[in-house]
């Protein structure tokens, strides 16, 4: 009788493990399908190129 307590309990043990690992994966799945990892970072393309500026001014060609 104590093994079949001791496998019964094994066994609730397990299935609350799993649906544990369960609902801890579908939180995941809903952060990670929230969250963008395509979008651009703030403040890129908004510059223009740099130029130098050193050529265009004469005082500081050589």
């Amino acid at each position: 009788m104590e093994t079949l307590v001791a496998l019964a309990v094994i066994a609730a043990m397990i299935i609350i493990g799993v649906v544990l690992i369960h609902l801890l994966n579908a939180q995941h799945a809903v952060r990670m399908t929230s969250y963008r990892f395509s979008a651009p970072l703030p403040g890129l393309g908004r510059r223009g190129r740099r130029r130098n500026r050193a050529a265009k001014d004469p005082e500081h060609t050589a």
